[in-house]
């Protein structure tokens, strides 16, 4: 009976690990905005609403990304995000951007920036009145994997709109538990933020294999380690019983 559990439980761990990609759910922009709006609710925010030119410049930027092989704020030939605003003739007071890589869940991509403290800025900032959203599966290295833009702004027209009279200081709640996954704050273009996260992005690309198909193998190997403990505690407990 306890052969027959432990075998059930390796097979399932291992079914998991070698479902393909298609096995994990797509990321749409639509989630994506809706995730940030639920957040906004919560902490009291008016809701973005979506611009059809912010989604352009996000999809150009998108874009230009998957074709020209890079994942940063500022492009191998110098283009900086606010080019793609101006691209789409939006005039803006404010404006910012957050990226995200190798994520195929939009509430785990969602978690992720939301413990990034400059990603969490630009979400819950009071100086932005609209987003637009764009993502795309992109080759990166050799391997298909999933490129996440979001476009933050307000108009020069609509900043009588703002009201930041109580602005403060912007709020990032603390309620998640660390994630996997990559990304880079929206002004900065440097490393990755997080240490956990950002050593493990580099491990899924340097072994080219996507995020979720890496969290796959880190679960893997977690069911692993309990069925060979469970193993183990099944031989020393035969081993005692047979002494008494």
């Amino acid at each position: 009976m306890n052969k027959k559990i432990i075998t059930t439980f390796l097979v399932s761990a291992v079914f998991f690990l070698f479902q393909g990609p298609e096995a994990f759910a797509a990321i749409t922009p639509d989630e994506v905005v809706e995730l940030v709006n639920r957040e906004r609710l919560e902490a009291r925010l008016p809701n973005l609403e979506r611009s059809s030119a912010l989604d352009l410049a996000a999809e150009s930027k998108a874009d230009d990304m998957a074709a020209e092989q890079y994942f940063s704020h500022t492009s191998p030939k110098g283009i900086t995000p606010w080019e793609w605003f101006r691209n789409e003739k939006y005039e803006y007071r404010y404006a910012g951007e957050n990226l995200a890589i190798h994520f195929r869940d939009a509430a785990l991509e969602q978690r992720a920036w939301m413990e990034s403290r400059k990603h969490c800025e630009n979400i819950m900032s009071p100086k932005y009145l609209e987003i637009g959203v764009a993502v795309r599966e992109m080759e990166w290295e050799g391997k298909q994997t999933t490129i996440a833009v979001q476009m933050f702004g307000t108009r020069m027209a609509d900043e009588k709109k703002l009201d930041l009279s109580e602005r403060g200081d912007v709020v990032c709640p603390k309620r998640y538990p660390s994630v996997l996954g990559a990304s880079l704050p929206s002004d900065n273009n440097g490393g990755l933020t997080g240490a956990a996260a950002g050593f493990l992005a580099d491990v899924a690309a340097h072994w080219k294999i996507d995020m979720s198909h890496l969290i796959a193998l880190l679960f893997f190997a977690g069911a692993q380690v309990a069925g060979l403990l469970v193993v183990l505690l099944l031989a020393v407990r035969n081993q005692w019983v047979r002494r008494w």
